[in-house]
């Protein structure tokens, strides 16, 4: 603007900060005020000059989608990979934010694609975790790393999993992502999927070929973790791809065993009638028609004894 023009020709301080550290080019860009920020820039304001937590004014204007001022942060030498404290740069706060053109535009300038936050979530995780699907095409498009993994193994796959974004989980098994690639606690996308309740991301996975039986370390299973939670659908889905109804946790416990024992009346009723092993124990012996009566699970008990009575 005309007035910063002639405030800065008076010799006004151009790089004078607030108590947040937020200087005048700061306030500009994280308000959109190109007008403002064009003449500080002529007049050679710090462009890298950040708050406390290492925000700089690109950053800011990346968060807010402040396109025209990142354009001209860029073309006046802004430092297009200067990270926050937690690591996190201009690439990953735009498309943690689903900011897609300025995404566009500091992948254009030459921005790295996979720096990842301190954590190891990189710019794709970011847009699978917020189920930003133009952002993480674009990123793909851009060869951004589909494997690179967070602090626990978990990948952009696992993540969008987990979060059902089903748009960003078909994106990347279509762009070859591992679908069976796992969190260092073995847990799989299709397993957290399960866990969730996330339907139709399990059966995009199933259809994709994502191995069905892959357990946890301690033995769980894809179709024990939906017979725990009670996820009906889920196991139903399951068993339709032939999901193993005995593969048991490492202290013996079976699917039907774990649904007995914690109610899951439906879901004993479903494992029964896909022939599941009624009177297959843990390992101290307890079977599901113990453990359901244990807990006054009294219908599940019913049931279990109802099966147990009819001739086979």
């Amino acid at each position: 603007s005309e007035v910063a023009r002639l405030l800065l020709q008076a010799g006004a301080e151009k790089d004078k900060a607030r108590q947040n550290g937020a200087t005048p080019l700061f306030a500009a860009a994280q308000q959109g005020q190109v007008e403002v920020a064009r003449p500080l820039l002529e007049f050679s304001a710090d462009k890298e000059k950040a708050l406390a937590d290492g925000t700089t004014p690109l950053s800011i204007a990346a968060q807010n989608g402040r396109l025209e001022v990142v354009r001209r942060l860029l073309q006046a030498g802004a430092d297009k990979d200067k990270a926050k404290q937690n690591g996190a740069t201009p690439v990953f706060i735009a498309a943690h934010n689903g900011q897609l053109e300025v995404v566009r535009l500091l992948l254009q300038a030459g921005a790295e694609k996979d720096k990842a936050e301190q954590n190891g979530a990189t710019p794709l995780f970011a847009a699978a975790q917020q189920g930003q699907v133009e952002v993480a095409r674009l990123l793909l498009e851009f060869s951004a790393d589909k494997e690179k993994a967070f602090t626990d193994g978990a990948t952009p796959l696992f993540i969008a999993a987990q979060y059902g974004r089903l748009e960003v989980v078909r994106l990347l098994l279509q762009a070859g992502a591992d679908k069976d690639k796992a969190m260092q606690s073995r847990a799989t996308p299709l397993f957290i999927a399960a866990q969730n309740g996330q339907l139709e991301v399990v059966r995009l996975l199933l259809q994709a070929g994502a191995d069905k039986d892959k357990a946890e370390q301690n033995g769980a299973t894809v179709l024990y973790m939906a017979a725990e939670k009670g996820h009906l659908e889920v196991a139903s889905l399951l068993l339709e791809f032939s999901a193993d109804k005995e593969k048991a946790f490492t202290d013996g416990a079976t699917p039907l065993f774990i649904a007995a024992q914690n109610g899951r009346l439906e879901i004993v009723r479903l494992l029964l009638q896909a022939g599941a092993d009624k009177d297959k124990a843990m390992q101290n012996g307890a079977t599901p028609l113990f453990v359901a009566a244990e807990n006054r699970h009294l219908e599940v008990a019913r049931l279990l004894q109802d099966r147990a009575d009819q001739p086979m």
